[in-house]
């Protein structure tokens, strides 16, 4: 095939016994846009990673035009996109043009933010040391309770409804950890126990 570089060809003609020839130069300028299919992002920044388009021009320009995020610098190949709102994709294609000649190549990615709201339930006041909590779902992933401030034993620690018992007398602070799409968060629930004895 043919390269980046002049390639020349002669075409000659013989007619009537006389040969007469002339030479044609081609130069392929074809190029190549590439970058990662799927980014994937836990805080709603990502760092694109297009090719360099070098000594060419590239363009990041999105799918949808009024879909949500911020790209930063839409020439540059490794730029950010940021602002990318919580659980949600947005689809990008990265445009190469060649230096000479407006050869063009372009790819389209798919960023996708997975971050997420968490609630471990509502703060309450008890008079038993023993209580059911109620966090979210951790559904597609995993949850576990534990124990930032206080006392407690859960029943299920992986259950975000689960018992928790031996609540300590007075301000007991209750964590949910959530690991969802490879994105990990947090959030404390307060249990105040006023029992008397």
């Amino acid at each position: 095939g043919l390269t980046s570089s002049p390639t020349q060809l002669r075409w000659t003609v013989t007619k009537n016994g006389c040969p007469s020839s002339n030479l044609v130069t081609i130069i392929n300028n074809k190029v190549t846009a590439t970058a990662s299919p799927l980014l994937t992002t836990c805080d709603g920044t990502v760092t694109l990673d297009g090719n360099n388009p070098n000594p060419g021009t590239g363009e990041w320009k999105k799918v949808v035009s009024g879909a949500p995020g911020n790209i930063v610098n839409t020439s540059a190949y490794n730029t950010q996109v940021n602002s990318i709102p919580q659980e949600t994709s947005i689809s990008l294609r990265w445009i190469v043009t060649s230096a000479v000649g407006g050869c063009k190549d372009s790819v389209q990615i798919v960023i996708r933010n997975n971050d997420f709201n968490l609630s471990a339930g509502l703060n309450r006041t008890t008079c038993v040391d023993t209580i059911q909590l109620s966090a979210d779902s951790p559904a597609p992933g995993t949850g576990l309770w534990t124990v930032a401030n206080g006392a407690g034993t859960f029943d299920t620690p992986t259950s975000n409804q689960s018992v928790v018992r031996n609540i300590g007398v007075g301000t007991n602070i209750y964590t949910w950890t959530v690991n969802k799409n490879g994105c990990p968060k947090s959030a404390n629930v307060t249990i105040t126990n006023n029992q008397v004895f």
